[in-house]
């Protein structure tokens, strides 16, 4: 009888135990539908609300450019990345003066 007992006990444990794993899941699945919802508002906030302006034409790498630094801004990395960009737009410009000392090995 003590072993029935022991075992029922076990079984309620489990059993309390799944019902907790199961909410804590229904838990997750709800936070990722938040965050899947949000990332596709911040997508129509990047893409729909610029590209959809009534009389605007747009060109593919025009497009991926305002997209680009629009996606820079609102992540934040846009100090970072306008640092890069002024860095090798001035290489680009103004090549080292030892330059043509190279030869081109191809």
């Amino acid at each position: 009888m003590a072993q029935l007992e022991e075992q029922l006990r076990r079984a309620r444990e489990e059993l309390r135990a799944a019902t907790e794993a199961a909410g804590l899941a229904d838990t997750a699945v709800t936070d990722a539908a938040r965050a899947a919802d949000k990332a596709r508002q911040t997508a129509r906030h990047l893409v729909a609300d610029r590209l959809d302006i009534t009389g605007s034409r747009w060109t593919v790498p025009g497009a991926e450019a305002v997209l680009t630094l629009r996606a820079l801004i609102s992540n934040g990395d846009f100090p970072q990345y306008w640092t890069f960009h002024t860095h090798r737009e001035r290489e680009r410009l103004y090549p080292r003066p030892d330059q043509h000392n190279y030869e081109l090995l191809a």
